[in-house]
């Protein structure tokens, strides 16, 4: 089965980075209701990522700083970001109105 022909609200770039990506660890978020979602296109400082975007693990922005320079076994996205100083494609930020243990940007 074709995921994209199930989950016609996707747009392409976020089924393949964000759902063939992390095909492994999908179905640990399946709760949130794929086929509901909708996706806007939306510009963000980089002030307003790290100062409006609330994680369901605390540290995980402040650990990007980590993933990104400190370790040592470069993965390609590391490197990408540490060449170009930014994502290779846009980032998705989930409005969360329905898990609050999950946290919610608050923008």
């Amino acid at each position: 089965m074709c995921v994209g022909s199930e989950l016609l609200n996707f747009p392409e770039c976020a089924l393949e980075n964000w759902i063939y990506r992390h095909y492994s660890q999908i179905n640990d978020y399946s709760f949130l209701g794929f086929e509901k979602m909708v996706f806007n296109d939306e510009l963000w400082s980089k002030e307003d990522i790290f100062d409006n975007i609330k994680s369901y693990y605390p540290n995980l922005i402040d650990s990007l700083g980590y993933q990104i320079y400190e370790r040592h076994d470069r993965t390609w996205l590391q490197k990408y970001i540490l060449e170009h100083r930014t994502w290779n494609v846009p980032i998705i930020v989930y409005q969360n109105n329905s898990h609050p243990d999950m946290g919610k940007p608050i923008i």
